[in-house]
């Protein structure tokens, strides 16, 4: 049987599943965070599930623990997720 060598270059892993995490700040604000080290993941917000999900505009803040995180309003119906664009 032969041998062969492969080279892979320029790859990068990103996992489907990326842990989140949010808490109140304030009677009215919230903060989510995400690891850092996960790359490509925006940050979107709707008012449905099913429909309508708009990105929260980066930059990303860098919290105490080197994640990325975002203020956000703690009124009314929102929904978020990460979202990581094709």
């Amino acid at each position: 049987t032969g041998l062969a060598t492969q080279t892979v270059t320029n790859f990068n892993f990103t996992p489907l599943l990326v842990p989140v995490s949010a808490r109140l700040t304030a009677p009215q604000t919230a903060v989510i965070g995400w690891p850092a080290g996960i790359g490509g993941y925006v940050l979107q917000t709707s008012t449905n599930l099913l429909q309508g999900w708009t990105t929260v505009p980066p930059p990303y803040s860098t919290a105490a623990n080197g994640g990325l995180q975002v203020t956000v309003p703690a009124t009314g119906t929102a929904f978020y997720r990460l979202y990581l664009p094709q």
